[in-house]
């Protein structure tokens, strides 16, 4: 038990957050968006717009059938619990990405070259821009911003430990024609 509370306290930067947590966000979300319905019938009652009996129809059920999916995506969350974790020490950098393999690293901070955003383009159109690591071995770790945790504090603490870790505010673009990177 000592060693787990000294371990915790060598923390740089630590970021915690649960399943649980993360369903308050779209429990809101999923009021807000029933909120909407009563102000639509407040805006008919109380002023001059009209709007059609159609608009009006697709604009509750739409609202409705949102509000359901917010609700079941917060419920099935407090269903599944789990643990985002992301730390830093003056070693080590660490990201627990609940059931993602692809998203969770351990890396040592010596081996990290800078932070950067990277976007694909290709038929398809763009990419979502991905942030992550970027080590000098060329090993590219993305950091999911899913669970709001805050890249800019975590480079901040990265260049205290190393000054030479950068972070540039550009994408950096790759094009994909074809099959073929251009």
């Amino acid at each position: 038990m000592i060693a787990w509370h000294q371990m915790q306290t060598d923390y740089l930067y630590h970021f915690k957050k649960t399943r649980k947590q993360r369903s308050v966000l779209f429990i809101r979300m999923g009021v807000f968006s029933l909120m909407y319905i009563p102000a639509l019938y407040l805006v008919e009652s109380y002023t001059n717009i009209h709007i059609p009996a159609q608009t009006h129809d697709i604009f509750v059920t739409a609202l409705s059938i949102a509000a359901s999916i917010l609700f079941y995506i917060a419920w099935w969350h407090l269903k599944n619990p789990a643990v985002y974790e992301a730390y830093i020490s003056k070693d080590e950098f660490s990201v627990v990405y609940p059931g993602s393999k692809m998203w969770s690293f351990k890396v040592q901070v010596k081996d990290i070259e800078k932070i950067e955003h990277r976007q694909s383009h290709g038929g398809g159109g763009k990419s979502i821009v991905d942030t992550g690591l970027v080590m000098k071995d060329g090993q590219f770790h993305k950091i999911s911003m899913n669970y709001g945790n805050n890249v800019n504090k975590m480079h901040k603490v990265l260049k205290s430990i190393n000054p030479e870790i950068e972070f540039p505010y550009t994408i950096k673009t790759s094009y994909h024609l074809f099959g073929k990177n251009k």
